[in-house]
């Protein structure tokens, strides 16, 4: 439910704006993708499962959607998506599974247009409880972000932070 929520969230919001190309990177079973076709005139959902690619083109088979299988730390975006081609990027909890998020933002910075839309959320690491060593007990995350470090990462992207909308402690919608 919290996924679909910020699905729903930037659907909305990329709706009033008339997207051409919506990108949802890391899209998993590509249900989020769906929802942002439905937002603009075509979406590319990317994954670095096979697995998951594969069940998101049996279960969203419409022709304003495509999957692409990329891994964000070895494989590039471009050419398959042109650069500067996307109106928007959307990556919703990718960037703290990467080990070299800096090369993940070059490559949404590089297929955005200027002007585009990237609409991302990350654990706050406030909210990541660490073990006894000081790591995260999510052993997938590999980085803990706050506001000040995504920030300055994206800043360093020649994009800058438009809107910030925090998570509840809720897990209620």
């Amino acid at each position: 439910a919290e996924y679909l929520g910020r699905y729903l969230f930037a659907a909305d919001f990329l709706r009033s704006r008339r997207q051409d190309l919506v990108a949802d990177i890391s899209c998993g079973m590509g249900y989020g993708t769906a929802e942002l076709a439905g937002a603009a005139g075509r979406a590319i959902g990317v994954d670095a499962r096979r697995d998951l690619i594969e069940a998101a083109r049996a279960s969203f088979q419409r022709d304003n959607i495509s999957f692409l299988c990329k891994d964000l730390e070895q494989d590039d975006l471009c050419p398959d998506i042109e650069e500067g081609g996307a109106d928007a990027v959307v990556s919703f909890e990718t960037l703290e599974h990467l080990l070299d998020p800096v090369r993940a933002l070059s490559q949404f910075s590089r297929i955005l247009k200027p002007g585009g839309f990237f609409i991302c959320s990350v654990p706050h690491v406030q909210n990541e409880s660490g073990d006894g060593s000081g790591l995260p007990r999510n052993r997938s995350h590999k980085q803990w972000f706050n506001f000040s470090s995504l920030s300055s990462l994206v800043s360093g992207h020649d994009m800058r932070v438009i809107y910030r909308l925090g998570q509840s402690w809720s897990r209620m919608l």
